[in-house]
Order: C-alpha cells, then sequence, then structure tokens
C-alpha cells in the first residue's frame, strides 16, 4: 500500500487533452479527425514538442506531410512510424517496447495512433472487455510512466442513438480508460465547412465548452511539381450547441425542418 498523494493535472491541448494520460477522438468517417490531430501536432510543434503520429489509413508522404504543412507546422519534429505495431494480447509484449522507445527517441509529447481499432492483432477483439483493456491498461501505465499524452482515433456505429459513448465502435472500454472523450461532428451537414470539437467525457476537469472549427481547402506549394490540394481545420470560435443534438439523425432534422416550414405557410 502507498499513500494517496495530490497530484496536478496538465493539459497538453488546453482544456481537452490531458499530458500523460489517454484520451479518445471520435467521429464518423471522412469529417476531418486527421485534420485536427494534424492541428494539434501542428500547435505542439511551434511551441517545440514533438509528436509521432502511427496511421493505418493516411500516407506519411502523399497525406499527412501535406496536411502539417497546411496546418504550419514545424515538420522536423513530427514523426510518423516507418513500421506499424501491432498491438494485442500477445505475451512478448514488443509493440509496447517499441512505443516507449520511440517516446524516448523524439521527446514526443503527445502519441496519435489512427484509428486504434486497426492496430489491434487480430487476436485481440475489439469488442471484448478483457482484450481491450490489457491493450489500453499497457498504454495507460506507458502514459503515465511518460508524461506523454496518448490520443486513439475511434470511428462511430451507424446504429441510432445520440449518445457519443454508445456510438464508438467496439468495447465500452475504449471509453472507459480515456480520460477525456472528444466528439468531432459536422456543424450542419457533413458537405459543409463547419465542424464541432465536443467534450462528452472528462474525469480530469470540468469539460470544456464545444468549439467550432472550419475546414479550409489549401494548395500546398510543390515546386517544380504541381501544387498539392489538402485542407486543415482552422479554429473559430466557442459554440453554443447540445452536445447530445449533434448525433441526432439527420433524417429526423430534415423531417422537422419540413414540418417548420409547412406550419410557416399555413401561418402566412
Amino acid at each position: 500500500f502507498s499513500k494517496l498523494e495530490l497530484a496536478y493535472v496538465a493539459s497538453l491541448i488546453p482544456g481537452l487533452i490531458p499530458e500523460g494520460m489517454l484520451s479518445v477522438l471520435a467521429g464518423e468517417q471522412g469529417l476531418g479527425k486527421s485534420l485536427l490531430h494534424a492541428n494539434w501536432a501542428a500547435q505542439l510543434s511551434r511551441e517545440g514538442k514533438a509528436t509521432v503520429i502511427v496511421s493505418a489509413e493516411d500516407s506519411p508522404t502523399h497525406t499527412t506531410k501535406a496536411r502539417l504543412i497546411a496546418a504550419q507546422a514545424d515538420t522536423e519534429i513530427i514523426h510518423h512510424a516507418r513500421s506499424r505495431p501491432i498491438f494485442g494480447n500477445h505475451d512478448d509484449d514488443l509493440w509496447l517496447v517499441r512505443v516507449h522507445a520511440w517516446i524516448v527517441s523524439t521527446g514526443a509529447r503527445l502519441i496519435v495512433l489512427d484509428p486504434l481499432a486497426a492496430l489491434l492483432d487480430n487476436q485481440t477483439d475489439s469488442y471484448k472487455d478483457q482484450h481491450v483493456r490489457r491493450v489500453l491498461g499497457a498504454l495507460d501505465a506507458l502514459a503515465r510512466n511518460t508524461g506523454c499524452a496518448i490520443l486513439y482515433i475511434m470511428h462511430l456505429t451507424k446504429a441510432a442513438g445520440s449518445n457519443p459513448l454508445q456510438r464508438i465502435s467496439g468495447s465500452s472500454a475504449f471509453t472507459a480508460a480515456a480520460r477525456s472523450v472528444l466528439l468531432l461532428a459536422p456543424e450542419t451537414t457533413p458537405d459543409e465547412a463547419g465542424r464541432i470539437v465536443a467534450h462528452v467525457k472528462c474525469n480530469v476537469a470540468e469539460k470544456a465548452a464545444p468549439q467550432r472549427w472550419e475546414m479550409m481547402r489549401i494548395l500546398v506549394p510543390n515546386p517544380p511539381r504541381p501544387d498539392i490540394e489538402t485542407a486543415r481545420l482552422e479554429y473559430c470560435s466557442k459554440a453554443d450547441v447540445d452536445v447530445y443534438s449533434l448525433l441526432a439523425p439527420r433524417e429526423e432534422a430534415e423531417d422537422k425542418s419540413s414540418r417548420e416550414q409547412a406550419v410557416e405557410i399555413i401561418e402566412m
């Protein structure tokens, strides 16, 4: 046994991502989760803080670097894993040793796992609590021991429901283990540029106010070849929105809009 001691929890990304802990960023596919964490990595790089990005989906040369340049990052201290570790329940835990080595060698203050479910081995069932908890327990210990924040990306299911914690794909252990859970959702429709970043869970501080971001199309110079088209998310302001309304079925919203229009016509 040991005595309980008070410890101050510092924010790596103010109000959103705590240092030395696990955090989740969840949202539907194609909304810009990778653009958002590229923006955060760029922000940290301008403060001289390194990030390691482990992506199972985006090419570092064809996609990620252009996004980082668009976000005005110091790309010299943002690292992309050359070999993708396969996290899981196998006995050797070499994947954990590798992630620890990345943190030590780069001085990373943030590790991004995008998406975590795609980095699990075939023997790890993402819908079984005990499988997920073993992986996340090891990552949590690594984060606490090094002070490095670990952010893992999750997708949402297409099931009905407006509770973000229940819509995140896989075991509930993914959100239970995280100290901060963030949702990225369209402000209106996915085709529009507006995005909302909302806190749906925070165990170490008061939940931050929702934020409005806007997707901007950017051309990155690539002489002597043609410019590279990419995008970045830009912070706009705080947003006065209900987190649960962000996941309300769009069909219902469209039906409500139609009803409101009908009422306005009748009342004219």
